[in-house]
């Protein structure tokens, strides 16, 4: 057979694989690349993660199996694609090379020179049809697990933490880590794991590490929906849940643990609507809250407080219930007011909500700025 001289690098949009007749082609597979400008007729981004991609010349087709050899390359960093994809074209090359000198050709043999041990040419097989790389179970580097990610993600030192916002997040992550498991590896958690933790959320009882505190939340699952319990955590509350661990996988996918985050888009349809979550208090329930026994007499401000008796505390529960009322305040904005923050502007005796103490306190905070 006569020998064929091919260019190993081309430069058209034809062995890319994008030309105007293979457009269709495209759409049939429905493969929708994204062609990048560093190496765009080799690296392409595919389903946010980026991989090497590679025309097989038509007389080569027959050994290797294919018309295109696709390598992942595990990551969404387009500096970190690009510097691994040295490696993976290099590895193409000579299995092309390979496959031709199989056939007679002419090769180039320092494409095969990353193949030689203590000077043997040593060059891997190229079988009938070279299996192709599924993207989902591409090994991520470094493998670790989902309980060592959730470590490093508490304890990146960019991440600002309110301690409200850190114990929401340590209680999504026991409930995470008691359900997927914190030894499970971080290229395992694909879509079907994913959701089996949200299916795992739908059941799990309301309060049920107080009120089956043997069982694990799997364990709760699982009895509720064999039993058909009724009394199960809210939509809402799942959402918060999924979105807490989303933003976990995210942060794994910059950090390059992960390379997809499969729970992203999960999130389950709520049947209440959001401006109905929450109602004004009627006029009856006001006065029983301020028909109760630490408004008109109770045993003590302590324990007491719901008992009726002669005391008439003016402490805390007292306060904060008035100035909600009147006020229309946070319940966390209330509860940081010094004494110093009840001034008088313009004439006006009112509350001052600021982040600034003037009496030395540290623990203020504002959920918005406004």
């Amino acid at each position: 057979m006569p020998a064929v001289s091919r260019n190993r690098l081309p430069t058209c949009n034809a062995d890319f694989g994008l030309s105007s007749e293979n457009h269709s082609g495209n759409r049939q597979t429905r493969v929708y690349p994204k062609r990048l400008p560093y190496r765009r007729n080799l690296l392409v981004e595919k389903r946010g993660v980026f991989h090497v991609r590679k025309h097989v010349p038509a007389d080569l087709t027959t050994t290797i199996g294919k018309v295109e050899i696709w390598r992942t390359l595990g990551t969404d960093s387009l500096r970190m694609a690009v510097r691994r994809s040295h490696a993976v074209i290099s590895e193409i090359e000579a299995m092309l090379e390979s496959a031709g000198r199989k056939l007679g050709q002419t090769v180039d043999v320092k494409l095969l020179q990353p193949f030689e041990v203590d000077g043997r040419e040593e060059v891997r097989a190229v079988s009938g049809r070279t299996p192709a790389v599924d993207v989902e179970s591409a090994p991520v580097v470094p493998r670790l697990t989902l309980g060592e990610v959730y470590a490093r993600f508490m304890d990146d030192p960019t991440r600002e933490w309110s301690p409200r916002t850190r114990l929401a997040y340590e209680t999504a992550r026991r409930l995470t880590l008691s359900i997927m498991g914190a030894n499970t590896l971080m290229e395992n958690l694909n879509r079907a794991a994913c959701r089996d933790f949200m299916e795992t959320l739908r059941f799990i009882p309301k309060s049920a590490s107080k009120r089956y505190p043997d069982l694990t939340p799997r364990e709760a699952a699982e009895r509720a929906r064999a039993e058909g319990w009724s009394d199960l955590i809210s939509p809402s509350n799942i959402n918060v849940y999924l979105n807490k661990v989303c933003v976990v996988l995210n942060w794994a996918v910059r950090e390059e643990f992960l390379t997809k985050n499969h729970m992203r888009g999960l999130r389950l349809a709520d049947p209440i609507a959001k401006q109905d979550k929450r109602h004004p208090f009627s006029d009856e329930q006001l006065r029983h809250i301020f028909t109760a026994p630490l408004y008109r007499g109770c045993k003590n401000d302590g324990n007491g407080y719901t008992t009726p008796g002669d005391v008439r505390p003016k402490g805390t529960r007292f306060w904060i219930p008035l100035i909600g009322l009147y006020s229309g305040l946070r319940l966390n904005e209330i509860c940081q007011l010094d004494i110093a923050d009840v001034r008088i502007v313009d004439d006006v005796r009112c509350f001052v909500i600021t982040e600034i103490s003037l009496v030395g306190s540290t623990d203020k905070s504002l959920k918005t700025r406004s």
